[in-house]
């Protein structure tokens, strides 16, 4: 009889244990999957858009984490895998991939998985089971509140001692002025496409537009006024980063091949069919960015930028060729430091060829280019931007420019010189 409820007592204490075991490995699941949320939740709060901040997001992941998991030290962040990270993984001299981010220079979402930790069983050691292994993951996005304001006094800049040239094209500005250094408006006395006026330049004034109108000179000189000061440039405080850019020697012919972002591209990038750019990225390019007539490029939250190899300190980097027939849609990001830009060009490029935009063109956002030129070059060409700013030559000779100088984010990068944006909505995915 004894030996009978031995035998029975054995394999109900185990069966306790069990249960017991089972209780404890989802209190500490439970428990492991807070520490992920919490690190996921405070690890967002950095993403602001401003210097350095994917690298307080890991160590304010890393701390929110040890917070809710006492036993959790840097150490066991070291090696930690995670095979579902996102693209930008900053801590690799930890060789950790568990912290991650969908950008590495906008982040939006950010992925904490909390390394494997052996919890040991109360228990089943009864049993000869091992330890309970536990680990838990949470992707967290921020979305920027932000509002939009006027970039500057101009709507269209032309900057640096360079002229803006006027055919018979027809311009349209909300919001701001057309202000040139220098200005050769020679369209045809009948144009009556371009607005506002007067048209202000600076250091010199070769234009004809309004000259034999009547009554002269009170018309022609109604549509000119000299300014007291060069040409302001409201995104002065703007700068592009190749921190951690690597370097493609790949000719991309899309659609057949992807066009990924955070990757310098020195070879020419060839768009010949639709395609749409991963969101929220930045695309970087040194070499020619050619979409051709009866092409698509679309992307959303999205900035191209004209680099060099490095800081181009003068010589000329990327450039591209919007042609005739082409369409193009981009709306600029609305944080990081690119925030309020849909074109960009290192601020120390500078080149002679300018880049041409001949086709239906759709930007939701500013182009900036410093040191950079611009033409439109086709009688269909349909040109929409918010504000211009451009150090070289803008020939308009051809086609329409519509230009809104009031949507400009004031959070983010943008002409408050990438100062961050603290509001928007936190949140956990999923």
């Amino acid at each position: 009889m004894l030996t009978l409820t031995g035998l029975v007592i054995v394999p109900l204490l185990l069966v306790g244990a069990l249960v017991i075991d089972v209780g404890y490995a989802k209190d500490q699941r439970r428990i492991t999957q807070n520490a992920a949320d919490a690190a996921a939740l405070a690890a967002a709060q950095e993403m602001d858009g401003t210097s350095g901040q994917l690298t307080r997001a890991v160590a304010t992941a890393k701390t929110w984490a040890a917070k809710n998991l006492p036993g959790l030290t840097a150490t066991d962040w070291v090696g930690c895998t995670d095979p579902d990270a996102l693209t930008a993984r900053p801590d690799l001299t930890a060789n950790n991939t568990c912290i991650s981010f969908d950008s590495a220079t906008a982040p939006t979402k950010v992925r904490v998985r909390i390394p494997t930790l052996d919890q040991a069983r109360f228990f089943g050691q009864l049993g000869s089971h091992d330890a309970l292994q536990v680990t838990a993951s949470a992707v967290a996005s921020r979305t920027p509140s932000t509002t939009t304001q006027v970039a500057g006094p101009c709507g269209l800049c032309i900057i640096g001692d360079r002229t803006l040239q006027i055919g018979n094209s027809q311009i349209a500005v909300t919001g701001g002025e057309i202000q040139a250094d220098r200005l050769t408006a020679n369209a045809q006395d009948s144009n009556y496409g371009i607005t506002p006026v007067p048209l202000r330049w600076y250091s010199q004034n070769n234009s004809n537009w309004g000259r034999n109108v009547q009554p002269a000179p009170a018309t022609f000189n109604s549509r000119y006024s000299k300014l007291s000061a060069p040409v302001p440039n409201p995104f002065e405080a703007i700068d592009v980063s190749y921190a951690g850019l690597p370097i493609s020697d790949a000719n991309i012919n899309a659609p057949a091949q992807t066009i990924q972002p955070d990757t310098i591209y020195r070879q020419s990038v060839n768009v010949s069919g639709n395609v749409t750019l991963a969101p929220n990225r930045t695309y970087y390019f040194r070499g020619n960015l050619q979409v051709n007539g009866g092409a698509r490029l679309v992307g959303s939250g999205v900035t191209l930028v004209f680099v060099c190899e490095s800081r181009c300190n003068g010589g000329e980097g990327g450039k591209f060729n919007f042609g005739s027939g082409s369409t193009v849609q981009i709306s600029a990001p609305t944080s990081g430091p690119y925030a309020g830009l849909a074109i960009m060009f290192d601020p120390t490029w500078r080149g002679g060829t300018p880049n041409q935009l001949s086709g239906n063109i759709t930007l939701e956002g500013a182009v900036y280019g410093k040191g950079a030129g611009f033409n439109m070059g086709s009688n269909n060409g349909l040109v929409k931007a918010w504000t211009i700013v451009a150090g070289g030559n803008f020939d308009a000779n051809q086609g329409r420019l519509e230009i809104d100088n009031t949507k400009y984010y004031s959070g983010g990068g943008g002409g408050g010189g990438g100062s961050g944006s603290s509001g928007g909505e936190i949140s956990l995915d999923g």
